[in-house]
């Protein structure tokens, strides 16, 4: 079960998103897969 803090990373045609589950908007957008999951982690505080 993911909590809501929890967040997915994913392609959005030529970019990369960083968005929380509960969210329905994009926490930050990358130009590269590991920028977008360095941002994730950083916002879990991992």
């Amino acid at each position: 079960m993911s909590k809501p803090q929890d967040r997915m990373v994913y392609k959005r045609g030529d970019v990369w998103v960083n968005k929380r589950n509960d969210s329905g908007r994009a926490s930050s957008v990358h130009s590269t897969q590991k920028e977008a999951q360095q941002a994730a982690k950083k916002m879990l505080g991992n």
